[in-house]
């Protein structure tokens, strides 16, 4: 789509300096997930197919006004295809944008969006904003939706957010859930926690070793392999944690962590059966806190809170999540839906799909 002002750019590797320079420097809206390395990483995903997009501005020197990650998921049919587009993070707008500008460019980014439904036959749009980003976390008032410009229903929910700027340590862990606390003190005894620096092979193998005992444990797929070699070895240290725990020399378990702009994000865990029952993913956690803390991390988010739900796994995820003194902060979310027909057609062959693979 052209424009008088502004053009759209599709992401591409050769743009990827440029883009991530923006994604850094040049917007509020932004957190790791808008960086070129997040893209290339979930396009190991199966069935995810990167469809970001920037815009640049002709009357600035062609200098970029916004990026927006976007995936096409392709999802397998039963008598419907389930597909649908998704940003993690949203559109990220240059800041101090005038008005004007900031009402075309989201006309623009709509246009867009919608072409691309229309072009893949989709049906829905899915989208996110990171409750990370610099223009939520630090803001100490309510505000609205960012992402009411480009969706149909609102979906917002909380995630829980870890405060460690204004609090030590010690006034965290005063916070801990009392079960956490107990399992953490009992933990310390016997197993011993790392941070890798040197990223290895070895490492790697046993994250995958431990990842496909995670995932058949808990019934759920494994995530393509080549995802893990991209976080370990080609994803920018500055940007990662990973730490491990260990007993008597056998690694129990492995978490990883986002890091951009002075926040920590809860990505990834893997973990043995071994290592649940000697309590190494809350020992693990409780030390990666002091480093982050140490680290000038001012803020970790654990993740989505997982409120209303009869889910008994979610429930103790959520659990989990909140047991290391978290506060609920913001989690924007959000669809945009061509036909709620369709999609509660959608809905209810799906719910059926995964009820047939349950059992």
């Amino acid at each position: 789509m052209k424009n008088t002002y502004f053009n759209i750019k599709n992401y591409s590797k050769e743009i990827s300096t440029q883009w991530d320079r923006f994604v850094l420097q040049n917007t509020n809206d932004a957190w790791l997930w808008h960086l070129s390395a997040s893209l290339d990483c979930k396009s190991f995903w199966t069935n995810y197919y990167n469809k970001s997009f920037y815009i640049i501005d002709n009357s600035n020197k062609d200098k970029i006004s916004a990026v927006i990650p976007l995936f096409y998921v392709k999802r397998k049919k039963l008598l419907f295809d389930y597909s649908s587009l998704e940003s993690l993070g949203g559109p990220a707008l240059l800041k101090n944008l005038s008005k004007q500008k900031v009402k075309k460019i989201n006309q623009i980014i709509n246009c867009k969006i919608s072409n691309l439904m229309s072009n893949l036959n989709l049906n829905k749009f899915e989208v996110s904003y990171s409750p990370l980003s610099k223009y939520q976390i630090n803001e100490k008032r309510v505000i609205a939706n960012p992402l009411l410009n480009y969706i149909n229903k609102d979906l917002s929910t909380s995630s829980w957010i870890l405060n460690l700027k204004e609090n030590t340590y010690e006034k965290s862990f005063e916070n801990f859930d009392p079960s956490a606390k107990t399992i953490i003190k009992r933990s310390e005894k016997n197993l011993k926690f790392y941070k890798i620096d040197n990223f290895s092979q070895i490492f790697y193998k046993k994250y995958l070793e431990l990842h496909n005992e995670t995932t058949k444990r808990n019934n759920i797929k494994t995530i393509n392999s080549n995802y893990f070699k991209y976080i370990f070895f080609k994803f920018p240290k500055s940007n990662k944690r990973v730490y491990f725990t260990t007993h008597k020399n056998e690694i129990l378990n492995f978490l990883i962590f986002g890091i951009f702009n002075g926040s920590a994000s809860y990505w990834t865990n893997v973990c043995s059966q071994k290592g649940l029952d000697l309590g190494s993913n809350f020992f693990c956690f409780n030390e990666a806190i002091k480093d982050l803390k140490k680290s000038k991390i001012n803020f970790l988010e654990t993740g989505e809170a997982f409120i209303r739900t009869n889910d008994k796994k979610k429930i103790g995820l959520n659990n989990f999540k909140k047991s290391f003194g978290c506060d609920l902060y913001p989690y924007f979310k959000g669809e945009r839906i061509k036909n709620n027909y369709k999609e509660l057609l959608f809905q209810f062959f799906y719910n059926i799909k995964s009820d047939v693979f349950k059992n």
